[in-house]
Formats: C-alpha cells, structure tokens, sequence
C-alpha cells in the first residue's frame, strides 16, 4: 500500500488496482479509521489474489472531503 497520489499521478489505470480515497482524520493523533481501511484493503487482497488496494487518504474536515472526492472524480472524467 502506498501513501497519497501525487499530482502527476492521477489515477493510475492498472485493472488489477482498487484505488480506495477515505477520510483521513484532522486530528492526527486519531488513527483508528485508518487501521481499519487498511485492515479492510488487506482481507480484499487475500480474498482477490492478483488484485491491489492503493489506500488514498484525503486529510480534510468532512465537507472538503467531499469537495475533493468531486474534484478528483472531475479530473479523471476529462
């Protein structure tokens, strides 16, 4: 698993890769949900051989959450 992409990245297209973007906590002492997306990405790796979870943290308060999750989407549509 790898941490954030960079710009240059994007989304990679690679079709045995999940790309899973989740709310990362503002408070970085709060690291439950991030122990728990992960644990997640590893069971669906074990479950599915051959196939990859890329865990894309996105560090924000809940509504630029969902505002960067637009832009993101955005992005890859054009």
């Amino acid at each position: 698993m790898v941490g954030p992409l960079t710009r240059r990245e994007r989304w990679p297209t690679d079709p045995d890769t999940v790309k899973l973007a989740f709310i990362k906590d503002t408070n970085t002492r709060v690291r439950v949900r991030d122990g728990y997306v992960a644990l997640v990405a590893r069971q669906f790796e074990k479950a599915n051989p051959g196939k990859k979870v890329r865990l894309i943290p996105v560090q924000a308060s809940e509504n630029d959450y969902y505002t960067k999750i637009q832009q993101k989407i955005r992005k890859v549509s054009s």
